[in-house]
């Protein structure tokens, strides 16, 4: 979850930029610019949540009833984030735990933003109840003491005025009016409501909050436009902003209001005066292509692979439709470290996957390469030749990333044959006792004898460490040992008690002493 979200932090700075960008292009072009900031956000909360999660299928045109090729997007980027990666590696091993407690408070955040939003609808409504009426420049109008000049209201929006734009000379009234008569027109409220309306679906991003703000300045920077358009003088209305300005309101909420910050009333009337410079198009033209290349870097950043068997905030994952042949060129054997053989193989339309002394599951696509498994939080990924023939492939389970390589089936079948006659003898192997002794003793004290295990074994605890090492101590120091015997898959089985708790520790060795594979899980 929070790689995830960290992810959909990244695009969204960066679907900013590119935004922010097109704003300052079409400013020069004198063209509207808050649908910028309304595709910007729509695009922060939709993008990640396609890339991360959906797949397109494609029909055959030469041979409609044959299998659709399926493409998922997240296969199509190209800027994988490695410290997202990482992180997401390291998020199983919090537990799930931390992934609902986050999922909660997301909702409990939402839930409560939506809430205030309501409550903020339901005071307006009840001081609208309250407000005088009066007729400006020919238009009804609200009249509040403290508010405005505004539009408010989202099914009925009407212009409010405080009382002092009643006691205004009439031109003065006529170009406050004109403001917010277009507002009316241009729907403006309603485009409002519906960008704070989209923090409800992620209030922990941050830079939504921000595009929110840039669509309100937006969205009067456009009004301004239209006013001066209709042919009203620009100094006249410059100098009713600046009254507007000096009599700030003290209720704005989320209304489309023609009082705003002083500052921004700086850059508003600096907008209105500033006449294009001599490059203009050709400023123009570079910033439409930055913003073209941040939006493609936006597509082609990489979602992080969670490693788990839930999706986009913890949905569950969707197969994708493959053609069947393409499930060939992954039928083989795989050896995990020890004596464990991983076996793929294709049953019609199906792919199954099945360890030594376990029975076969089903496996599902969610790419071309990569496959997950319904009954059990787990995943594999195929690394594939130029021909499409697996090489090798990766089981991603209990924040565990463990490599199998292929190999030929005599090797295999020597391999099995080995472990039948282990697992017939329920002798363990000889020193296996003292090899989980040393091992755990050696992860404990942060020091693992790498030199003790195989290169793979090697390399996995080198990659995993952090997560053995706080498991190691928060069980404390061996106090007992018990060998169980030869569980299926050949691995001699103890139960160990430690000073906190007990576990059931499984160890294969290879002829030479080395630890080849050890699996350590919470016992009994």
């Amino acid at each position: 979850m929070i790689p995830w979200m960290a992810y959909v932090l990244v695009v969204t700075l960066v679907l900013s930029g590119a935004a922010l960008s097109a704003e300052r292009a079409l400013r020069l072009r004198r063209r509207a610019t808050r649908w910028v900031w309304v595709g910007a956000m729509l695009a922060s909360l939709l993008l990640p949540t396609l890339i991360a999660s959906v797949s397109i299928q494609i029909p055959d045109i030469g041979a409609p009833h044959a299998p659709r090729k399926a493409i998922v997007l997240r296969d199509l980027t190209t800027l994988p984030l490695p410290a997202l990666s990482r992180a997401a590696d390291a998020a199983p091993a919090a537990g799930p735990a931390l992934d609902t407690l986050v999922r909660r408070g997301w909702l409990l955040v939402s839930a409560t933003l939506l809430l205030l939003l309501a409550a903020s609808a339901a005071q307006l409504f009840w001081r609208e109840r309250r407000w005088a009426r009066a007729t400006l420049a020919g238009v009804p109008v609200s009249v509040a003491p403290g508010v405005g000049p505004a539009v408010v209201g989202l099914l009925r929006p009407r212009i409010v005025v405080p009382p002092w734009v009643v006691a205004s000379a009439p031109p003065a009234q006529a170009l406050v009016i004109a403001h917010e008569q277009s507002h009316l027109a241009a729907r403006d409220p309603l485009l409002l409501t519906v960008g704070v309306g989209l923090l409800v679906f992620m209030p922990w991003n941050l830079p939504l909050w921000w595009q929110v703000r840039r669509l309100r300045r937006a969205i009067e920077v456009d009004c301004d436009a239209r006013v001066l358009g209709a042919g009203h003088d620009v100094r006249r209305y410059g100098e009713a902003l600046i009254e507007v300005g000096q009599r700030q309101s003290a209720f704005l909420g989320t209304v489309a209001a023609m009082s705003e910050s002083r500052s921004f009333l700086e850059e508003r009337l600096m907008i209105m005066l500033k006449q294009p410079g001599k490059w203009w198009k050709l400023s123009a033209t570079l910033l439409g292509g930055a913003s073209v290349c941040l939006m493609a870097v936006a597509v082609q950043v990489a979602p992080p692979n969670t490693g788990t068997g839930s999706g986009l905030g913890g949905t569950a994952r969707e197969a994708v439709a493959l053609d069947p042949a393409v499930f060939d060129g992954y039928v083989g054997r795989y050896r995990f470290p020890g004596q464990t053989i991983f076996t793929i193989a294709r049953d019609g339309q199906r792919m199954t996957a099945q360890l030594t002394g376990q029975g076969a599951v089903e496996i599902y696509p969610s790419s071309r390469t990569e496959f997950f498994v319904k009954v059990v939080d787990a995943q594999i990924s195929f690394e594939t030749d130029a021909q499409g023939r697996a090489k090798a492939l990766t089981l991603h389970q209990n924040g565990k990333h463990i490599q199998a390589p292929r190999i030929d089936e005599q090797a295999a079948q020597r391999i099995e044959d080995a472990v039948s006659v282990h697992v017939q003898s329920q002798a363990p192997f000889p020193g296996s006792e003292a090899a989980v002794r040393r091992l755990y003793g050696s992860l404990l004290s942060g020091q693992p004898h790498y030199d003790e295990m195989s290169p793979d074994l090697a390399q996995a605890t080198r990659d995993q460490l952090p997560q053995l090492l706080a498991g190691a101590r928060q069980l404390g120091a061996i106090q007992s040992v018990e060998f169980r015997g030869v569980d299926p898959a050949g691995m001699d089985t103890y139960d160990l008690r430690h000073e906190h708790g007990r576990t059931t520790f499984r160890i294969a060795l290879s002829p030479d002493g080395k630890v080849q594979g050890a699996l350590m899980r919470p016992g009994p």
